[in-house]
């Protein structure tokens, strides 16, 4: 049985003891009844969640294995390459060590990318990861997926994806969908829940969510060529295109100073994020205004000469060949910024 299944039956037959002890009382006072009853309720909670602790019955999200497989080695410098997909498939994060090591940056790269992980999850990963021993951190950061708050359905009720879940991120959440062109309203509601189970811890914290994402799918995650693959024809076709004109509103630029903000408060010592590569001319659009508003701080996408060729299963993502070329170009890139390796 799920667990958050017995701890709803638990609370179900706590709260007939209640109305039986109140029987007599209850129909008299039913609104000081249905406090009791929902007090008590919510207490079960709590006391079944120590338990589950103490028993070892948590099980562990897709969250703690991503930060896990990074395993840094402490006292060095790290950079900590933070994405989805587009990060996952497209960087490969010893290579790129490789190429700022032949620029003269000995640096070790940890790759806290997972395909689907999406703004949120990113966040969580980082914070992870700062807790540890790390010093002289600096965070490149997939730019683009703000756009999508999803949770993993087997994060989506866990303690630690709960507990990370305040009412600053619910207000970003609202404020990043109010300002879309399309409003999320699963999403949304998503976001709520986790708000709420974040404040009133309402049994949700142990759900024993099956299919979860394992370790082998989180860092560097190369793909063949695809036989169904985008056409070459399409995808240069696409990158000759001119990028389209895609306004973004503020909240998004203004979510990405938030974050990095709090990353530097948790102890990343610089902050860069990087426009990931596209040949789609609108997503490139969006994101490259999107890079554009953050100035200096964001690394653009303008490598798409450099990117014309037998490189990509689709409009977003690489294939192993792809990857290696963009890496090599992105560590050039990196390279030029004098700036961003001066804590080293």
């Amino acid at each position: 049985m799920k667990t958050q299944a017995a701890i709803l039956l638990l609370g179900a037959a706590l709260m007939l003891v209640v109305c039986v002890v109140h029987s007599s009382g209850g129909v008299q006072r039913p609104v000081r009844w249905i406090t009791v009853a929902l007090l008590a309720f919510v207490s079960m909670q709590g006391v079944l969640f120590m338990a589950l602790e103490l028993g070892g019955g948590r099980r562990d999200t897709s969250f703690g294995r991503v930060v896990a497989g990074a395993d840094p080695l402490p006292g060095r410098p790290s950079l900590v390459l933070l994405g989805s997909s587009y990060t996952a498939r497209n960087i490969d994060g010893q290579l790129l060590r490789q190429v700022l090591a032949r620029g003269g940056v000995d640096i070790q790269v940890l790759q806290l990318s997972l395909p689907g992980g999406f703004a949120y999850e990113q966040d969580y990963h980082l914070s992870r990861l700062l807790r540890g021993p790390l010093r002289n951190t600096i965070v490149l950061a997939e730019l683009g997926t703000e756009r999508a708050w999803t949770v993993a359905r087997d994060n989506l009720y866990k303690h630690d994806t709960i507990g990370h879940h305040d009412a600053v991120r619910v207000r970003d959440k609202v404020a990043i969908a109010l300002s879309d062109d399309e409003v999320d309203a699963e999403g949304l509601i998503d976001v709520l829940k986790l708000g709420l189970a974040h404040h009133v811890n309402l049994g949700l914290a142990h759900a024993m969510v099956s299919g979860a994402r394992q370790l082998e799918l989180a860092g560097f995650v190369p793909q063949p060529k695809l036989s169904a693959a985008v056409p070459l024809d399409r995808i240069l076709a696409a990158l000759s295109a001119a990028e389209a004109d895609v306004p973004v509103a503020e909240a998004f630029p203004a979510y990405a100073r938030r974050r990095a903000d709090a990353w530097r408060s948790l102890g990343a010592d610089r902050v860069l994020f990087f426009q990931p590569p596209n040949a789609d001319p609108a997503a490139r659009g969006w994101t490259g205004r999107f890079c554009a508003a953050l100035q200096g701080s964001c690394v653009p996408f303008d490598g798409t000469r450099h990117m014309a060729g037998d490189f990509w299963n689709n409009e977003g993502h690489l294939n192993l060949q792809g990857a290696r070329r963009f890496t090599e170009w992105l560590g050039q890139r990196l390279l030029e910024r004098k700036d961003f390796f001066s804590v080293i």
